[in-house]
């Protein structure tokens, strides 16, 4: 069958494909035409406005701030935080004490409130991969977070803590600690930062047991957070006083075993024996922290180095610390280094005694 007119494939005259090859011609002359003048504008607009190389902190803004950190470049470096707290302090669900979990990958626990647990932490995680503690409030418990013998990434951000130690049966095991650590080492992507704590009778409010960070370039951080311990005769909010003749507001590095820690940007008021301690660890930076504390019954010093054995420590540092501390006896004793812990490098850009430092502006409010 012969195809009909109407069916015949036609074939497009020469006169047309020239002029659509004109017309192709046409758009490709605008598009190299408009790439360089939009390449001209860009580099000559540009050089105009003289663009020069900058640390990446210097373009810092919320969420993010910039902290002194001595092994980055420049010294300053850039930190993401996360978002503060909201609602009233204990505002969160109430919680049934103890949260305990064994095992498992990914945990999160956030949103929540415990009060009242005794003879434990409230929150015990052994043995976990990944964990991830944010936006808990606590309140009157013998002990807030023990963490034993979990890797991964090690993230406590937003705590909020009052009268911890309360009814509390001995010293460690999570007892008497806001937030401890045994045997816990951070990949390097976590953190414990805006913790906000006003004490009560605690041992160590932040202490890192044989813990730390899994090597040089992946340290356990733990940053701008805040910490108090009521004094005896200020018991605000029924916060038990500090009693006990060892404890800190932070144990940076508690044993042999413990290394690839930096404690940057915090402050810490009127805390146990110690404001902030390296106790044997290696490779512990302690760095850009203030560090207040008046006489009290048992108060001992403010920035320390101490070890109660021969430890062959190395790699510590402590630099740009602005202290202040008068011991149970009246004295002066912003800082002390023990014979026996190693040396330390940075010691000469602290500020000891620093008496610029306004106590009324270091309260810890929830």
């Amino acid at each position: 069958m012969k195809d009909s007119p109407t069916h015949k494939a036609q074939k497009p005259s020469m006169s047309k494909f020239r002029r659509s090859l004109s017309s192709k011609r046409v758009v490709l002359v605008f598009v190299l035409l408009f790439a360089g003048i939009g390449a001209y504008l860009l580099f000559n607009g540009l050089a105009a406005t003289n663009f020069v190389a900058q640390e990446a902190e210097v373009g810092a803004t919320t969420p993010a701030t910039v902290v002194t950190d001595s092994t980055a470049s420049g010294g300053k470096a850039l930190q993401f935080n996360a978002a503060a707290s909201t609602g009233s302090f204990m505002s969160y669900p109430l919680q049934t004490c103890t949260t305990s979990i064994n095992g498992g990958s990914n945990i999160v626990i956030s949103n929540r409130s415990y009060s009242g647990c005794r003879g434990s932490s409230a929150i015990v995680i052994t043995g976990a991969n990944n964990v991830y503690i944010h936006d808990v409030d606590f309140d009157s418990n013998s002990g807030d977070i023990f963490l034993i013998n979990d890797t991964g990434q090690i993230r406590v951000e937003n705590i909020r803590a009052r009268n911890t130690g309360a009814g509390r049966t001995t010293n460690g095991s999570g007892q008497g600690e806001v937030i401890q650590l045994n045997n816990t080492f951070d990949n390097g992507t976590g953190g414990i930062r805006n913790i906000k704590s006003f004490g009560g009778n605690t041992e160590d409010q932040i202490s890192v047991f044989e813990s730390g960070g899994i090597d040089a370039t992946h340290p356990l951080i733990i940053e701008n957070n805040h910490i108090e311990s009521p004094l005896p005769s200020d018991p605000v909010n029924g916060a038990l006083a500090w009693s006990s003749n060892s404890g800190t507001c932070i144990n940076s590095s508690d044993g042999p075993n413990g290394h690839d820690v930096i404690v940057r940007n915090n402050t810490v008021m009127n805390c146990g024996q110690a404001g902030i301690l390296i106790n044997q660890g290696n490779r512990v930076t302690v760095t850009s922290n203030i560090i207040y504390g008046v006489q009290r019954p048992l108060s001992n010093v403010g920035l320390t180095q101490w070890n109660n054995v021969n430890c062959a420590c190395s790699g510590n540092d402590m630099d740009h610390n602005r202290v202040y501390w008068i011991n149970y006896n009246g004295a002066p004793t912003p800082f002390s280094n023990s014979g026996t812990a190693g040396t330390l490098s940075g010691l000469s850009t602290n500020v000891l005694q620093d008496t610029t430092i306004d106590p009324n502006t270091l309260h810890v409010v929830l």
